[in-house]
């Protein structure tokens, strides 16, 4: 068993250990949250974009330059609505990823925690034994004294 500056050490380490991954596990909650913004905003454009796209639908009868300029315009929306679409997938491929780092973190952190409360557990013995065994021979000390000053009478 580690000596009692060494537990306090080891203690010392693991809760700067532990103030990192809580740093760490904020940091990927915060940046989830802004992805699921993120997500939130393109799966609203993507929406508009589809609507706009539904409102191209030919009608009557239409002269062939303003049905290939209908066309157009609807190749463009449906590129930009491409782009949108690999960009969300993205984004939940993003969000997936922060969402299994911050799992990992939080199992890192348990385990770091049960450690730090071994060590602490550790420390508190180490402590009351220390102090019993000071304890122990202090008696022992006066019992000695006793036992001199009865014997020089």
């Amino acid at each position: 068993m580690p000596s009692f500056p060494d537990i306090r050490l080891i203690i010392r380490r693991l809760d700067q250990r532990g103030a990192t991954l809580d740093h760490t596990a904020r940091m990927l909650r915060q940046e989830r949250e802004t992805t699921e913004q993120k997500i939130d905003e393109t799966q609203n454009i993507i929406t508009t974009l589809r609507a706009h796209l539904r409102s191209f639908a030919l009608a009557g009868e239409m002269q062939l330059v303003d049905i290939l300029e209908v066309r157009a315009r609807s190749a463009t929306v449906r590129r930009k609505l491409g782009t949108f679409d690999m960009t969300l997938q993205t984004l939940l491929l993003r969000r997936q990823q922060l969402i299994e780092e911050l799992q990992q973190v939080i199992k890192e952190k348990s385990v770091l925690d049960r450690r730090l409360d071994k060590f602490r557990q550790r420390l508190s013995k180490s402590k009351k034994d220390r102090l019993s065994q000071e304890l122990n021979q202090a008696d022992e000390e006066t019992e000695e004294l006793t036992n001199w000053k009865q014997i020089s009478k």
